[in-house]
């Protein structure tokens, strides 16, 4: 199930404000604790990758959620939640019931469902190698530190192997050293 989650871009001072009141608050794993929390979700398992609007420069993100279907109404609920705390009250709090019609409380929302698996892995490989035609933004440019494009949960790549999460053996870890090979010779 694909979720697209925008930030309405008035509620901070530029772009760079906004995801970082994202990210730092880590909103988007909020979101999913709270679709979990509904039992929206078969499993805690997500993926996200960021993108950026074209013409405001703020960023938004692609999700990939563990869940057959979910209301929108609930989407925009609990997406709604995540308004700052500076931000200009509302005259009513935004629930499933009641968000027809209204501006969004923290930004708007979409989803895609698809029950094919190829699907929704297109869904997420596309926004994750998509290159933006006129380049990133420059706030993206010039950030000094970690600038994440995309990130998951934990469990988002199950282990094959049915091992503890601990575990290292080659099956769950793979390769940890890189084998040398003696100059001259081919592998």
């Amino acid at each position: 199930f694909g979720i697209t989650l925008t930030v309405d871009g008035t509620l901070f001072t530029n772009p760079l404000e906004a995801w970082l009141y994202v990210m730092t608050n880590r909103v988007l794993s909020r979101f999913i604790r709270e679709l979990d929390r509904r039992e929206l979700l078969h499993s805690k398992a997500y993926f996200w990758s960021v993108e950026f609007q074209k013409k405001t420069e703020q960023p938004h993100w692609h999700m990939l959620v563990d869940a057959t279907a979910i209301a929108y109404g609930e989407i925009v609920e609990i997406w709604s939640r995540f308004r700052p705390p500076t931000a200009p009250p509302l005259s009513e709090p935004i629930t499933k019931e009641n968000y027809q019609g209204k501006p969004p409380a923290f930004g708007s929302v979409r989803f895609t469902k698809s029950e094919n698996v190829f699907k929704a892995a297109y869904y997420a490989t596309k926004y994750l190698t998509k290159y933006p035609n006129e380049g990133y933004p420059a706030w993206v440019l010039d950030r000094q530190g970690r600038m994440p494009r995309y990130g998951h949960s934990h469990r988002f790549f199950p282990r094959v192997s049915g091992h503890d999460a601990m575990c290292f053996c080659s099956e769950c870890r793979g390769v940890v050293e890189p084998e040398m090979i003696e100059v001259g010779r081919h592998a």
